[in-house]
């Protein structure tokens, strides 16, 4: 209510918080001197922190997010290597199953040719 100027209902409200027998006009002065300080203030611009006095500042907050960035990076690129490894593993072992049931399939199609051939035989063909 102080921010945007309602300065009696303001006044109601701490007394209300406080008690009506207090007297609340300091407390209200450095609350409306807390809102309105950062009001009066110059207003910062982003070009600003490019001045000459600023910009070893600015380089090292740039260094730190770039090398945390670049840590992110590197951890997520080792996350997806993992991953990856761990996919062409699990590849490998599904490629192996296959190929040792085709081992199985063909060796039950040898079998039955050579049961066709000796009942073949044995009928006299």
């Amino acid at each position: 209510m102080a921010k945007i100027g309602k300065q009696r209902e303001f006044n109601a409200a701490l007394k209300k918080i406080r008690g009506e027998e207090i007297d609340v006009s300091e407390e209200a002065a450095g609350i409306r001197e807390y809102i309105e300080t950062p009001e009066r203030l110059p207003k910062a611009r982003l070009i600003d922190l490019f001045q000459s006095r600023y910009l070893s500042y600015v380089i090292v907050v740039y260094e730190r997010v770039r090398n945390e960035m670049r840590g992110e990076m590197d951890a997520k690129a080792t996350e997806m290597e993992a991953k990856h490894q761990q996919m062409r593993e699990e590849m490998d072992a599904k490629v192996a199953a296959i190929d040792a049931k085709q081992q199985q399939i063909d060796a039950k199609y040898e079998a039955m040719e050579k049961m066709y051939a000796t009942l073949q035989n044995m009928m006299g063909n």
